[in-house]
C-alpha cells in the first residue's frame, strides 16, 4: 500500500505537498528505513524512465508560471490575488487554515483523530500547492466525509449534514461559477475563487469537530 500510494502521489506531487511530507516525517520519526526506501524505489520506478526521455523542463515551467496564474490556475495565490492582494494575504489563509487543522485535531476524540489528519492533509496540501486546477479540490472532499461521521449519532448530526452539503456541494459550483454570476464570462476560466474551497473545507471540519464535541459534552453532562 505504501508503494501504491507513493507512486499515486508521484503522478501529481505539487497538490500532495503536505500529505507528502508527512508520510515521510512518519517514515523517518519510525526510523521506518524499508518503508522509505520502498517509497523511494517505487517512485523512481515511475518516474525515471520518462524523466531520462524528456527531462523535466524546470526553467520552462518556472518561465510559464505568470501565464498560467492569469489563466487556470485554482490556488491560494491566485484566490489572493483575485481578492486584491499578493504575498501577505496568501501567507495568513495558509496560517488560518493550518490553525483550522489544529482546531479539529484539538477538538476531536483520539479514535477519530488518523481519519481526521489524513483529511486535514489533504485539505492542506490544496491549500499549499503552486499549481492546481479545479478538479483537484476533489481533495476537500474527505473532509465531508469526516465531517459528518463526527456528528453521528449526536443531535447536531442533522445540522452537520446540512453544512455539509452546503459547504462542499453547493459552495465549489458557486465559487465555480463566480464570474459569470457577475457578468465577467471573460473571466471564466480563472479559477482563484475555488482556492477558498479547501480554506473553507478545513474551517467547516474544525467547526464541526467543536460543535460535535460540545454536543458530547452535554450529553454526558445530563446523563
Amino acid at each position: 500500500m505504501l508503494a501504491v500510494g507513493a507512486t499515486l502521489v508521484s503522478i501529481k506531487p505539487q497538490i500532495a505537498i503536505a500529505f507528502a511530507a508527512a508520510v515521510v516525517a512518519s517514515l523517518a520519526l519510525r526510523k521506518d528505513v524499508r518503508g522509505m526506501a520502498l517509497a523511494t524505489a517505487s517512485v523512481t520506478l515511475v518516474t525515471l524512465a520518462a524523466d531520462l526521455i524528456h527531462p523535466f523542463p524546470v526553467v520552462a515551467f518556472l518561465g510559464a508560471g505568470g501565464e498560467r496564474a492569469a489563466y487556470d490556475l485554482s490556488t491560494t495565490g491566485a484566490l489572493a490575488r483575485d481578492l486584491g492582494d499578493g504575498v501577505v494575504l496568501t501567507g495568513a489563509l495558509i496560517l488560518t487554515s493550518g490553525a483550522a487543522v489544529a482546531a479539529a485535531l484539538g477538538s476531536s476524540a483520539r479514535r477519530h483523530r488518523g481519519a481526521i489528519a489524513l483529511c486535514a492533509l489533504l485539505g492542506m496540501s490544496l491549500v499549499v500547492a503552486p499549481y492546481a486546477h479545479t478538479y483537484d479540490q476533489l481533495l476537500a472532499l474527505p473532509a465531508a466525509f469526516a465531517a459528518v461521521a463526527l456528528a453521528r449519532g449526536s443531535r447536531a448530526e442533522p445540522v452537520v449534514a446540512g453544512v455539509a452539503i452546503v459547504l462542499w456541494l453547493v459552495l465549489p459550483w458557486v465559487l465555480f461559477l463566480w464570474w459569470p454570476l457577475l457578468g465577467e464570462w471573460s473571466r471564466f476560466h480563472q479559477g482563484g475563487p475555488l482556492g477558498a474551497v479547501p480554506i473553507v473545507s478545513l474551517a467547516g471540519l474544525a467547526l464541526v469537530a467543536w460543535v460535535s464535541r460540545a454536543a458530547a459534552a452535554r450529553g454526558g453532562a445530563r446523563a
